[in-house]
C-alpha cells in the first residue's frame, strides 16, 4: 500500500501492527521525521528497538531470546528481496527502511506498494493541497479558527517542507491572543526570517553588498532554507505563468514590496536561462544535503551564481 508522510503522521490512529514499512523520496529531513515517528508508534505497541542497520542483511528475522516483539531499521535497500521482506511483519517482528530515493529502489517500491501487509511512505515536498491540509489538521487538533484571509496568509508563509512547517506552528500554538492577520504577521516577523526570505529581490545589488546582506541574513540553516524555497517559488511561478500578468497575479500578496525586482527579474528571463536556473537550484540543494555545515557558502555561491545567470 502506499501513503504520503502527510497523511501518516496527521493520523494519530496509524495502527503499524502487522505492517512493514519503506520510507522514501527526496525530502531526507522529513524521511527521518517519519523514522523516527515510526519507531514511537512500534514502542508504544512493545516493540523493543535498539539500533539502525547499514543492511538488512545485520538484522535477524527470528524473535530475541526473551520472546519480544522487535522492529528493525535499514538504512539501505540492498540487497533486500521479496521473500526477506516477508520474513518479517506479523506480531514478533517489524521492518522499516528508511532510504532517500534510488533508481535501484523500484523493484522494491512495487513490492511494497502492492501488498497489503506492507506500506510505501512517500516524502516529498508538500504541494498545495497537502500544505492546505496540514494546517487544517493543525488547527483543527489544536480546536483553533481563523478566518480566511489568516489562513491563506500562512498557506503562503509558512515552508513548504514539512519539518519546517510543523516547527512554525509550534510558533503559532505558543502565540497567547487572537490569531488574527496582525498577530499572525508579527509571529512571523522576526528579522532573520524576513531579511533571508526577501534577499533574493535585492539580487540587482553590487556583488559586494548583496554578501554583505546575505551575510546578515542567513545565519542559520532555517535561513537558508527560507532564502531558498523563496528563490524556487519565484521561479516556479514564472515558469507556470503565460505572461507578466498572470505571473505578477500569482506572486506572493505579502512580497508586496518586492513585486518591482520580481517583475525585473522576469524580464531578464528566457528558456535557455530558467534551464540553467533549475540545474543551479537541483545541484545546490544537493551539495547542503551532503555538506549541511556549508550551507552559508553553498549559499552564497549559489546566490552569486544565480545573479550571474540571470543578468547575463
Amino acid at each position: 500500500m502506499k501513503i504520503n508522510a502527510v497523511n501518516f503522521l496527521t493520523n494519530d490512529k496509524f495502527d503499524v501492527s502487522g505492517f512493514n514499512f519503506f520510507i522514501s523520496g527526496n525530502d531526507e529531513a522529513l524521511i527521518k521525521r517519519v523514522e523516527g515517528e515510526l519507531i514511537v508508534k512500534f514502542k508504544k505497541n512493545g516493540f523493543l528497538f535498539n539500533k539502525k542497520q547499514e543492511t538488512l542483511a545485520l538484522c535477524s528475522p527470528a524473535p530475541s531470546l526473551f520472546g519480544s516483539s522487535e522492529v528493525c531499521v535499514v538504512t539501505s535497500s540492498k540487497e533486500i528481496t521479496e521473500e526477506k521482506i516477508k520474513s518479517f511483519g506479523g506480531s514478533d517482528l517489524g521492518l522499516v527502511i528508511s532510504s532517500k530515493n534510488s533508481s535501484k529502489d523500484k523493484k522494491i517500491k512495487k513490492i511494497f506498494e502492492k501488498s497489503k501487509t506492507n506500506y510505501l511512505i512517500d516524502c516529498y515536498e508538500l504541494d498545495q493541497t497537502q500544505k492546505t491540509k496540514c494546517i487544517e489538521t493543525f488547527l483543527k487538533n489544536k480546536g483553533i479558527s481563523i478566518n480566511k484571509e489568516s489562513f491563506w496568509f500562512m498557506i503562503e508563509k509558512l515552508s513548504n517542507k514539512f519539518v519546517f512547517l510543523e516547527k512554525d506552528m509550534e510558533k503559532v500554538f505558543l502565540y497567547e491572543e487572537e490569531l488574527t492577520l496582525e498577530n499572525l504577521k508579527k509571529i512571523f516577523s522576526s528579522k532573520n526570517e524576513l531579511l533571508s526570505e526577501r534577499l533574493f529581490y535585492n539580487i540587482f545589488l553590487k556583488n559586494s553588498i548583496f554578501a554583505v546582506c546575505y551575510s546578515e541574513s542567513v545565519q542559520s540553516p532555517g535561513d537558508f532554507y527560507k532564502l531558498f524555497n523563496s528563490v524556487r517559488v519565484c521561479f516556479e511561478i514564472m515558469i507556470n505563468s503565460k505572461n507578466q500578468t498572470e505571473a505578477v497575479n500569482l506572486f506572493p500578496k505579502y512580497l508586496f514590496k518586492e513585486r518591482d525586482s520580481f517583475v525585473k527579474i522576469y524580464k531578464n528571463i528566457n528558456e535557455k536561462k530558467i534551464k540553467k536556473i533549475s540545474l543551479l537550484l537541483l545541484k545546490t540543494e544537493k551539495l547542503v544535503r551532503k555538506n549541511p555545515n556549508l550551507y552559508k557558502s553553498i549559499g552564497l555561491r549559489f546566490l552569486l551564481n544565480l545573479k550571474r545567470t540571470i543578468v547575463s
